[in-house]
């Protein structure tokens, strides 16, 4: 284990698969061109269908990615938010949360949802402050039916947080506070 500050990383930065008995799968360390993969994984998550989802930070201001691995471990895409989207803004994934068929990717600087599929592209963005009422999304936790969004509190205040419980229609992926 690595001590000292978080950035630069300097040890070891892989995902160690395990089948449901606790025996070695395979391992994710290196991408395409046998450099790390991984700068700083946070969180991970995975589907039915055996998808893994890293959340990857780059930097000390949460600056990262989301990395889509497939069930073999084979990158299918990485996801560093949406160009449209995070123009003005760096992408800064708070948490992650994996759906049946979608994941969901929280932002709490910018009070938003990013809805992926599970090859990475954009299928909706919710500014969950805007829709939901929903201020700095911290948190996730789905489950079959519905979403839990924690929130922190904007730096200085004496709000506290909040948890929510938000149901998902999962074909036209309305969210419903």
């Amino acid at each position: 284990m690595s001590t000292g500050p978080a950035f630069p990383p300097t040890g070891e930065r892989k995902l160690i698969v395990l089948d449901m008995h606790g025996n070695h799968e395979y391992t994710v360390q290196h991408g395409d061109l046998n450099n790390m993969l991984f700068t700083y994984p946070i969180s991970i998550t995975s589907n039915n269908f055996g998808d893994a989802f890293v959340l990857d930070r780059f930097n000390t201001v949460c600056e990262g990615r989301v990395v889509i691995l497939d069930k073999l471990g084979t990158v299918k895409n990485i996801y560093s938010g949406h160009p449209i989207f995070n123009i003005d803004q760096k992408f800064k994934p708070k948490d992650i949360a994996a759906t049946n068929n979608t994941l969901i990717i929280c932002e709490a600087h910018n009070h938003t949802l990013h809805i992926i599929n599970c090859s990475g592209n954009l299928i909706q963005y919710v500014n969950t402050k805007a829709i939901l009422g929903i201020s700095f999304p911290q948190s996730l936790y789905s489950t079959e039916d519905q979403l839990l969004i924690g929130t922190s509190r904007k730096k200085g205040s004496t709000d506290k947080s909040k948890l929510y419980i938000v149901k998902i229609h999962p074909i036209i992926h309305k969210f419903v506070h």
